[in-house]
């Protein structure tokens, strides 16, 4: 009996380590040496994110922060890297970059702009984001209720097939009351992003309807 268990248990760890090591190899780390660029560049999934701006072999890409390296903007660094695979994976940068990546050596650090990276810098990109989806001229349709918020109330506002979340301070020229639905020509401008909370200057050029009605389709 106790050899019968024994070679259940021998049995067992094979097993278990073929099964780790079938694992390992389908995620197998790697080693990459690259040119990080001297700002940050900015991608976007729930939210934006700051990445590092990345050259490896001719082609630029994103990279998630490394592991053990101090970056700083304004320094171009050459490093050599290793990328292990996030077997327990949480949350979007994780997606996104599967594999984190953890300092080997760091070649050079030098102080200069670099001028040749193709890839935006984090606060182009955030004007960028903000612009597409706040930069609107036409026509506009306006929910009958607000929302509320410690420091303020919002209006919902639908356009590009799209529900946006204004904080009322933005629109002007509009006499708004709840429990009217309203069409309007609106010219809809960013103004600024401070730490990813944008600012717009919104002005309604012209009411085009007023409807004492429930809005049932907004989400918010």
């Amino acid at each position: 009996m106790k050899r019968t268990v024994l070679r259940i248990a021998i049995i067992a760890l094979a097993l278990a380590t073929a099964i780790s090591c079938k694992k390992q190899e389908e995620h197998p780390s790697y080693e990459r040496t690259a040119r990080i660029a001297s700002y940050y560049g900015g991608m976007s999934g729930e939210g934006i994110f700051k990445v590092l701006n990345v050259c490896v072999d001719g082609r630029w890409e994103h990279w998630s922060e490394i592991n053990g390296l101090d970056y700083e903007e304004g320094y171009e660094y050459e490093v050599h890297v290793r990328f292990d695979y996030n077997h327990d994976m949480e949350g979007m940068m994780d997606v996104m970059f599967p594999y984190s990546g953890t300092l080997v050596e760091l070649i050079s650090k030098t102080q200069r702009t670099t001028d040749d990276c193709p890839l935006p810098t984090y606060e182009e990109f955030e004007k960028g984001y903000f612009t597409d989806r706040y930069e609107y001229e036409g026509t506009a349709r306006i929910a009958s209720y607000m929302g509320e918020r410690a420091d303020g109330r919002d209006l919902f506002v639908y356009y590009n097939d799209t529900w946006h979340i204004w904080p009322a301070t933005w629109l002007t020229g509009l006499d708004y009351e709840e429990g009217y639905e309203y069409v309007i020509e609106v010219d809809a401008n960013l103004v600024s992003v401070t730490d990813c909370i944008p600012v717009c200057d919104n002005r309604c050029l012209k009411v085009i309807s007023k409807t004492p009605k429930q809005t049932t389709d907004c989400p918010f």
